[in-house]
């Protein structure tokens, strides 16, 4: 959006604008921060901070007992907060304007380094047709997308459209002081006034015809999210509507190992994905892994088992040692532990009508006795 913007992420904007301008790499603080334990950063939590509240940067002495340090293209950046005690003279963020003090840095002068990219987008279309808990279930989403955007960008990352006026109030009370894009008008409208190519906007489906990639994850400015939930009344296939809105957008899937089993689905999970992707150097199984939740993994493992049966039958396989090994190597992708395997065999029923099944969840059950013991004995 700026002609000198070069940074997706505002901490670095702010590094770069500090050293280049006045060699500073020693931060504090002097107006409160709230250290929030969804962020775990406090650099980033300053730079939130500061541009939520439209603060300032300027030179003064730096007080702290406590460090942390941050290493950026080979410069170590150190942070100082706590008792009062003066380290040396540094940046010092300050939510109103100081008195007669030397200001080096305002919001604008970081907002002009940024690119606003990757923006997500959170499509509110359907909002009607929740019932009240689904609703409550949606907003709580958001709110922890919203704390996933803040651990690498800031606010203005993530953009809600098709948002009713009413709709609008209801968000600010859940996301409290925030800079969110809340737009009323239609999610097409709103993409086409943003300088993207059809190519760089991805809209993030679990029915589309082909796998996202980890280029498409890097190279990609856009990413559209249906604002769904339906933990209660089952809407299979509903996201695919947004197609006939984002005409521009190319239809994408995250698969792990091929399948979309296993694979998070709520809103903040989706984004978080990404998040871990691009900016945790992370791979799209290792992002999977991290955000997995317990029900998550155990589906995964229910359709493993299965898989397993399905080829005990059609190649013959010794499952001899072979259990052990199959279970050390789905931990290698899947967030699960020994009592998600017990709880998951629990679920299998009625095998004795599927006497290759009946084999694997016995051999499975031999492996976590022999765990159990193992573990109970050390």
């Amino acid at each position: 959006m700026f002609n000198n913007a070069v940074h997706e992420r505002p901490l670095f904007a702010l590094f770069d604008l500090l050293l280049e301008k006045y060699g500073i790499s020693i931060l504090g603080h002097r107006s409160k921060i709230k250290r929030s334990k969804l962020v775990n950063n406090i650099f980033q939590e300053m730079i939130i901070t500061l541009l939520i509240k439209n603060g300032y940067i300027a030179e003064d002495i730096v007080f702290g007992s406590n460090k942390k340090e941050y290493i950026y293209n080979n410069i170590i950046y150190e942070y100082y907060w706590g008792i009062k005690t003066p380290v040396d003279i540094g940046a010092v963020y300050y939510a109103e304007k100081p008195h007669a003090k030397n200001i080096l840095l305002t919001v604008d002068d970081i907002l002009e380094k940024l690119t606003w990219y990757p923006l997500f987008v959170v499509d509110f279309s359907f909002w009607d047709i929740h019932v009240s808990k689904e609703k409550n279930r949606l907003l709580t989403q958001i709110t922890f997308t919203l704390a996933a955007i803040r651990k690498y960008l800031w606010d203005k990352n993530l953009a809600i459209v098709n948002v009713a006026k009413n709709i609008g109030k209801l968000l600010s009370l859940w996301l409290g002081s925030n800079k969110v894009q809340v737009v009323e008008e239609k999610g097409s409208d709103f993409i086409s006034t943003l300088s993207t190519k059809c190519n760089e906007v991805i809209l993030l489906d679990p029915n589309a015809p082909r796998e996202l990639s980890l280029d498409e994850v890097f190279k990609s400015k856009v990413f559209i999210v249906g604002g769904i939930v339906d933990k209660i009344i089952p809407r299979k296939g509903l996201t695919s509507k947004l197609l006939k809105i984002y005409d521009c957008a190319t239809p994408r899937k995250i698969l792990l190992k091929g399948m979309i089993v296993g694979v998070p689905h709520r809103i903040n999970k989706i984004i978080e994905i990404l998040l871990t992707i691009r900016y945790a150097g992370s791979s799209i199984i290792e992002a999977v892994k991290h955000t997995q939740a317990k029900i998550d993994a155990r589906w995964r493992l229910y359709t493993e088992i299965a898989l397993l049966a399905r080829k005990l039958k059609e190649y013959n396989i010794n499952l001899q040692g072979y259990t052990d090994v199959f279970l050390d190597n789905l931990k290698l992708w899947l967030n699960f532990s020994y009592k998600d395997v017990k709880i998951v065999l629990s679920r299998f029923r009625n095998v004795k009508s599927n006497p290759h099944l009946e084999e694997v969840v016995k051999a499975l059950g031999r492996v976590l006795d022999q765990k159990f013991r193992l573990s109970s004995s050390v």
